[in-house]
Order: structure tokens, then C-alpha cells, then sequence
């Protein structure tokens, strides 16, 4: 995981939530015309923006990325927790694992994540 192209990602998606929450802001409320020029000139394309304008995006990004990072390996975490017990709730007495089972179980995990045509038949 390139974790700069993620957070160069989360500032533009922040740079464009405040572009629409300034927008609703500027059309509903009386601000002053210098905070309207100053907005103004942010009112731009995030690619458009200076390396300091988007250093002020990248400060929320780097906040949200580990919240992400955790509830993804809280995730992964939680779904081999899952298998191994359905593993385990599929072993004969002989202690070998109905491999039938756990081939389709793992199929339909991989068409949940990558859609159908991606998964082997």
C-alpha cells in the first residue's frame, strides 16, 4: 500500500468537501468579502492548488488514514477469525478439513470482493 497516494487521494476528497461545504456557506450566510476573496482563489480543481494550499488537505488525510488502516485490519482480522472457525466446524473425526467446503466458502469470498468474472471457475 503506497501510503502517499492514499493520502494524496483523502486531501483531494477533503479539498472537495470543502469546496462544497464553502460554497453552501458563502450562498446561505453573510460572510465578510474578504473571506470571499481568500475562498475564491481555493475555489479550484485540487490539482490546481499550490504545494501549500494542498498541505492544508493533506493535514486531515493523514488523520483519517489510521482510522482506516485499523478498521482494515480489524476486518481482515475478523473475517480469518471467521474461517478459521468454520474450518474447524467442518473437520471430520479423521482431522481432515472438507476441502469441498472450504474451496467454495473461499470462492464466494473472492466474488464478493472482486466480482464474479474475476474468480476462477
Amino acid at each position: 500500500m503506497d501510503k502517499e497516494n492514499i493520502i494524496e487521494k483523502l486531501a483531494k476528497l477533503e479539498h472537495e468537501q470543502w469546496l462544497d461545504w464553502s460554497h453552501n456557506i458563502a450562498d446561505t450566510e453573510e460572510i465578510s468579502k474578504k473571506r470571499l476573496r481568500r475562498w475564491d482563489k481555493l475555489w479550484v480543481n485540487y490539482n490546481i492548488l499550490t504545494d501549500k494550499q494542498k498541505e492544508a488537505d493533506r493535514i486531515y488525510a493523514r488523520k483519517i488514514l489510521p482510522i482506516l488502516e485499523q478498521e482494515i485490519e480489524e476486518g481482515a482480522k475478523s473475517e480469518r477469525e471467521r474461517i478459521i472457525r468454520l474450518i474447524k466446524n467442518r473437520t471430520f473425526n479423521s482431522g481432515l478439513v472438507d476441502s469441498g467446503f472450504l474451496i467454495e466458502e473461499l470462492k464466494g469470498q473472492l466474488k464478493q470482493k472482486h466480482g464474479a468474472k474475476k474468480c476462477m471457475k
